[in-house]
């Protein structure tokens, strides 16, 4: 599953920065939309019901090499439950503007660094 979202207004500007994600070939099934961030943000709620405990770790990568993609793919088929889930963004835009921070900070992200959030039921 590929997704991708633009977080500015609907336009041509949306459609020009969406364009790779349309240009991997043709899709099972189109979801693309505009939506409310909130809408946006609420999306998956319904893997993480209330009542369960849940933990997330958070990688940075500078690059997403074969040799990554090849190993959180093996990682995947070994995850302790089917509710384990490997995401893989780019940070870009107003993220990348902020720069390399200080040690004591959290890392910013230039347009090359991906994050691997990885998110687990505990059990």
């Amino acid at each position: 599953m590929v997704g991708a979202v633009y977080g500015g207004p609907p336009g041509d500007a949306a459609t020009a920065a969406l364009a790779p994600q349309r240009e991997l070939g043709p899709p099972l099934m189109d979801l693309s939309g505009t939506v409310p961030y909130v809408t946006l943000q609420s999306a998956n709620t319904w893997r993480f019901p209330d009542g369960e405990r849940y933990f997330m770790k958070s990688h940075f990568m500078d690059e997403l090499s074969d040799e990554a993609i090849s190993t959180l793919v093996e990682w995947y088929s070994r995850r302790p439950t089917p509710e384990s889930l490997i995401v893989v963004r780019t940070l870009g835009g107003a993220v990348a503007r902020v720069g390399r921070r200080s040690p004591g900070q959290p890392p910013a992200a230039s347009d090359d660094r991906t994050t691997r959030p990885a998110t687990g039921l505990a059990r």
